[in-house]
């Protein structure tokens, strides 16, 4: 897969000295600590993914899954998923900041982890607090976005990544679903583009439509989830799978059911 250009948040990033100078963290950990608080300025939360994270410092998904467990095994941060109401599956992780302690507590009290969403740190938004520090760059991108806050949603092919879907398997979703929507919109801020959607409705069809037990996961919640990326670099088995009669699809049917519940952690 090519390389793309990322989202990189205007806002400042935050590094303070209990994090900076805490010689149990390695200096990779310090660095994603420092983009989660620039990211979480805008919600009070981070919600982006481990993928995310990898494609922007070009490392692997579960090194960032082990920096993540580390800083919050330290304290420093606080995860919590959010599940749907009614399917009870994950949509969405968020990261919270913890409280920052004064640098001379490091060495001499034991950490202890107490939630404090960054709205609680700081009781305005970032670019106001620290104002006197604030580039025109960042002035002008802010202003942009709130003079048009839908400018990404006219960018992304939603109907035609649907209706592309819908014709590869004969069924009617629809593109204005907001769960759906808030799907292909996650993948589009991670840097996927409308070929990359095809490729992988073309892979899982070609794997699974002829798999009555399959077939049924052939479906936005499934194929646009978190998962993308690894549907996006499978290889179609089609074939192999025709030849075989007695293909038992149990693994990927335990895998399919528990998948939206380990998005987040895998």
């Amino acid at each position: 897969m090519s390389k793309r250009s990322y989202e990189k948040p205007s806002y400042f990033s935050i590094l303070p000295a209990n994090v900076r100078y805490d010689n149990n963290l390695k200096a990779n950990e310090k660095i994603l600590y420092s983009e989660i608080t620039a990211l979480a300025n805008k919600h009070g939360y981070c919600s982006a993914s481990n993928a995310y994270f990898a494609r922007l410092y070009e490392v692997t998904i579960r090194a960032i899954s082990q920096w993540i467990g580390h800083l919050e095994k330290s304290g420093y941060i606080k995860t919590q998923l959010i599940k749907d109401k009614e399917t009870k599956k994950v949509v969405e992780r968020r990261i919270y900041i913890q409280e920052a302690k004064p640098v001379e507590q490091i060495f001499y009290t034991p950490r202890t982890n107490v939630p404090y969403p960054i709205e609680q740190m700081f009781q305005k938004p970032m670019e106001q607090k620290f104002q006197e520090n604030n580039t025109s760059i960042n002035n002008t991108s802010n202003n942009n976005s709130r003079a048009k806050p839908d400018r990404l949603d006219d960018k992304i092919p939603y109907k035609e990544i649907v209706s592309y879907l819908n014709s590869k398997t004969g069924k009617n979703y629809k593109p204005t679903t907001a769960k759906t929507k808030d799907l292909i919109k996650a993948r589009y801020n991670e840097g996927f583009t409308f070929d990359d959607f095809k490729q992988v409705i073309d892979n899982k069809v070609a794997d699974w439509s002829n798999n009555d037990r399959m077939s049924k996961y052939l479906r936005p919640e499934t194929l646009f989830s978190n998962k993308f990326e690894g549907y996006l670099n499978e290889a179609p088995q089609l074939k192999s799978r025709q030849i075989n009669d007695y293909y038992d699809a149990s693994a990927d049917i335990a895998e399919l059911e528990a998948e939206l519940d380990e998005i987040i952690n895998s």
